[in-house]
């Protein structure tokens, strides 16, 4: 029965020391962007998102009106990446292709 145990130990202390070295190495789950600021700009019937601290993706999401059905939709502009260190690219989504008139925008971290 000894010899078994011994086995059984030591499978499980190497199950053990490979797992934690699995999670120490793995890289972040997600990204975390802030400092991220989004609009309408009424001229260019558009909406537009950007983040300046942080690092990963994110995109603009516009609420967009028609006079048609659906009256009122939500449209998701590119989704971008922001470095860490640099200011993050714009993600802009414009009204026009889309039949639409933007009338709002926020900022979706994914």
């Amino acid at each position: 029965m000894k010899p078994l145990k011994r086995v059984l130990i030591g499978a499980a202390t190497t199950l053990v020391v490979a797992s934690s070295a699995v999670v120490m190495n793995a890289s972040p789950a997600f990204a975390e962007v802030w400092s991220c600021r989004a609009g309408v700009n009424n001229d260019l019937n558009a909406g537009w998102a950007v983040c300046e601290q942080g690092f990963g993706y994110y995109h603009v999401n516009v609420t967009c009106n028609s006079a048609h059905w659906p009256y009122s939709r939500t449209i998701d502009g590119p989704r971008v990446y922001k470095e860490q260190g640099f200011l993050g690219p714009e993600s802009t989504v414009r009204g026009e292709p889309n039949g639409c008139h933007v009338v709002d925008a926020r900022v979706v971290a994914d």
